[in-house]
């Protein structure tokens, strides 16, 4: 009984909310009061665009949204949307770089509503000069190879790249870059990697294009590996006198190397044919550069040993 008694209650209860919901629209239906509404982030259309870019120049904000005022009976501005409204700029009038403060056109109110601040509703724009510069494209790298295996070279197929954007924005780039993921590589190939513009301090810069998005890399693969260095002669010294010994410091080097049967590479100290007492000479390096790299060349400094034959 009690259960029914409570059960009752909550029926009443909500009968009596849905009479009084009815009840408030008829009364607002009959009197339908002017209201003011605020209705914000309405995208707004920029009109005749392509006059800019064909005069080299380009709107620097983008995603520009506006906020207006509409009133109106209460039953027809309460179902606005912004989705519903259009908002629109007209830059066909701009000749040259600067900011320009420009009114705002609003259309797809329904009919009785209005704007409340027509006058006022404008948008700053910031126009920049439309330039364009090449850039040269680095090579980085991230992960490592596997099975004992090193980077011998990283080539992009595109020495640089043409880059165009706002003026200000194409002031801040420092460098054009493609990165390889080395963790996916087992051996020679080439990969296509997309392009990124980065500041001096690495931040990525946006809204600018490239005349190409991406570039292939040429990824050659070699072994690290510790050579002793041989020592070869040019020239001769004095006349009368011999080279009797050859000793380098360092004595070897690391290098990538495409062969993994590689033990030493040549050095070379040239004589000019005056020499005759010790000397310490700065040694050239003589390798084929396809198939060795030196990591973090030293300088070789070479003890010659000259001695009498008379």
């Amino acid at each position: 009984m009690k259960k029914n008694k409570k059960k009752n209650k909550l029926l009443y209860a909500a009968l009596s909310l849905v009479i009084a919901i009815m009840l408030w629209m008829v009364a607002l239906n009959e009197q339908n009061p002017t209201v003011n509404r605020s209705i914000s982030n309405i995208p707004v259309n920029i009109a005749a665009q392509s006059t800019l870019t064909a005069k080299n120049l380009v709107i620097l904000e983008d995603n520009i949204k506006v906020s207006i005022k509409i009133k109106g009976p209460v039953l027809t501005v309460g179902t606005v949307k912004a989705s519903d409204i259009t908002a629109s700029i007209d830059v066909s009038n701009i000749n040259a770089a600067g900011v320009y403060e420009l009114p705002v056109s609003i259309s797809g109110l329904p009919s009785g509503a209005e704007l409340s601040d027509a006058n006022s509703l404008k948008v700053t724009l910031t126009v920049d000069n439309l330039v364009s510069v090449y850039v040269p494209i680095s090579v980085n790298s991230i992960g490592t190879l596997e099975g004992g295996l090193s980077v011998f070279s990283m080539k992009s197929s595109l020495a640089d790249v043409k880059v165009t954007g706002a003026e200000k924005v194409i002031d801040t780039i420092n460098n054009v870059s493609a990165s390889v993921n080395l963790n996916k590589i087992t051996g020679d190939t080439t990969v296509n990697e997309s392009l990124t513009a980065y500041t001096q301090s690495g931040e990525i810069v946006d809204n600018i294009k490239f005349s190409k998005n991406t570039t292939d890399i040429e990824i050659l693969t070699g072994y690290q590996k510790t050579v002793e260095l041989k020592i070869s002669v040019q020239g001769k010294p004095a006349s009368g006198y011999t080279v009797s010994s050859l000793k380098s410091e360092p004595s070897k080097v690391n290098v990538i190397t495409r062969n993994n049967n590689l033990t030493s590479i040549s050095v070379v100290v040239t004589l000019t044919g005056k020499e005759k007492s010790d000397a310490v000479m700065l040694a050239q390096y003589n390798i084929d550069e396809n198939n060795v790299v030196v990591i973090n060349p030293p300088k070789i400094n070479v003890t010659v040993t000259i001695k009498s034959i008379r």
